[in-house]
């Protein structure tokens, strides 16, 4: 018996066999887009706490340069900022400051940090020495982008004396005292002129295991500048500037604590525009590393520990 012959069935008109309909098509784009939609927020907070990490290792690292400056230094730490008055020089390594070219803490242990000398100094950094500081500790938190303005204090148009961290210049707050024992020196060099601030041993610092040293900051030096609104219980610190990249923090201003306690949260909504821009006070997530006095270092999420660890008190 003889097999008829069957023809194949003809493809469909208008479809390829290997092809997608467009409906197939978005409904696989729609699947990751949700997707991605679901692993992003992940990855975003994977990445904020690899940042802290980060952070963190290079404040121990900055803690062991303080270290090194009191062995050097018969047990002294440095100042936090030194102002000499004018005419007066004051040398750190081969370079000269002056009355208007001040060093701060990070010149004084920019040597421990990095090889090259230069690294560390304000103003008039070559564009090389730029580079090289922000590749050191003194810059070591990865979530910092500095401020970003025109002033001559820039380098390549970041402010070359805010490095994302601040020292607390205060080594001898408690409950009651205020500042009038402050590790910021000025009018250094005068025979006239009555010196403020000075120099403190490692060992003056009390509470070591629960006072700041360095930590996450929007300015230089670390400071609480005024009690926490005891609007509300339990007292709340106000809102922040929102002052990255644009508008350089000020310290100073009443009601305001420099300690960057959204350094590695989240920040909250902004409220107005300009300089006088803040963060809301409800949203956000807190998360900031400080170096305590001892060596060791602690991400806070707690907006109350930025104000116990520079003034080893909160209100209420």
């Amino acid at each position: 018996m003889t097999n008829a012959f069957i023809p194949s069935r003809p493809a469909a008109r208008g479809r390829s066999d290997s092809g997608f309909t467009l409906v197939e098509l978005l409904v696989v784009i729609g699947i990751i887009a949700l997707l991605v939609s679901i692993l992003l927020p992940t990855l975003s907070n994977a990445r904020r706490k690899a940042n802290a990490v980060k952070c963190a290792a290079a404040l121990r690292e900055i803690g062991n340069c303080y270290q090194m400056y009191a062995v050097e230094y018969k047990g002294y730490w440095p100042p936090a900022k030194l102002t000499p008055v004018s005419g007066v020089t004051y040398t750190i390594g081969n370079f000269t400051y002056t009355s208007s070219l001040t060093p701060f803490w990070f010149n004084f242990i920019s040597k421990y940090a990095a090889a090259n000398a230069n690294v560390g100094m304000s103003v008039t950094q070559a564009g090389a020495d730029a580079a090289a500081q922000r590749k050191t500790v003194l810059w070591g938190c990865p979530a910092w982008e500095g401020y970003y303005n025109a002033a001559s204090t820039s380098v390549g148009g970041i402010s070359s004396v805010q490095p994302g961290y601040g020292m607390n210049p205060f080594p001898l707050f408690t409950n009651t005292s205020n500042s009038t024992e402050s590790n910021i020196i000025g009018s250094w060099g005068s025979a006239t002129v009555k010196q403020t601030g000075r120099w403190f041993k490692q060992v003056q610092y009390k509470n070591s295991a629960e006072r700041c040293l360095v930590a996450d900051s929007l300015f230089w030096e670390c400071e609480s500048d005024a009690v926490p609104s005891l609007a509300t219980y339990p007292p709340s610190i106000v809102p922040q500037p929102a002052s990255y990249n644009t508008v350089v923090f000020t310290a100073g201003v009443s009601g305001q604590t420099v300690i960057d306690i959204y350094r590695h949260g989240t920040h909250p909504p902004v409220i107005g525009t300009g300089s006088g821009a803040t963060y809301a006070p409800n949203g956000g997530r807190f998360s900031f590393n400080i170096l305590y006095c001892d060596g060791h270092v602690v991400n806070e999420v707690l907006p109350r520990q930025a104000y116990i660890a520079d003034r080893q008190h909160f209100p209420g």
